[in-house]
């Protein structure tokens, strides 16, 4: 049944060629359970990735996500961060949700997150790469799993 999310669809778009993808078969190499291979992901994109102020500010309602432009430029709005974190776990076979609505963790604005499936603890647990990255990169510490009662869910992919 979560072999749905593991496939390339329109708003999480990937192949085998793509740099990101590739990208995540190195991280994942060598990881012997889901949740190890989620952590790697989670740590390059925070890391690595920063929030585009002046793309949120121009973006249009038909806009969809490309991995290779977000991975190319290491920046991106919400959708773009979701996108890139769901291909990249889908493929190295960790079933990734893209997920659309509100949430706490930016002042309840429309917002795009993810939820990941952990094979080891049998769980989907919420990630947020947006909200995490500037703490990352802060040095400070944040649960890389979210509370559920801090995200309204309206669309998944």
């Amino acid at each position: 049944q979560n072999t749905v999310f593991l496939n390339s669809v329109q708003i999480v778009n990937w192949s085998a060629d793509d740099p990101a993808v590739k990208k995540a078969a190195q991280l994942a190499a060598g990881k012997k359970s889901d949740s190890e291979k989620i952590s790697a992901i989670y740590q390059y994109i925070t890391k690595s990735v920063v929030y585009d102020y002046a793309k949120a500010k121009n973006i249009s309602g038909r806009y969809l996500p490309d991995i290779n432009d977000t991975y190319a430029t290491n920046k991106g709005i919400c959708y773009d961060y979701a996108a890139l974190m769901a291909s990249m776990l889908r493929s190295v076979g960790v079933p990734a949700k893209l997920i659309m609505g509100t949430s706490r963790q930016v002042g309840d604005r429309y917002h795009a997150w993810n939820e990941v499936y952990d094979s080891g603890s049998g769980k989907w647990i919420i990630i947020d790469a947006t909200a995490d990255a500037p703490l990352v990169k802060a040095g400070r510490t944040c649960s890389m799993s979210k509370k559920t009662a801090d995200y309204t869910v309206d669309k998944i992919y």
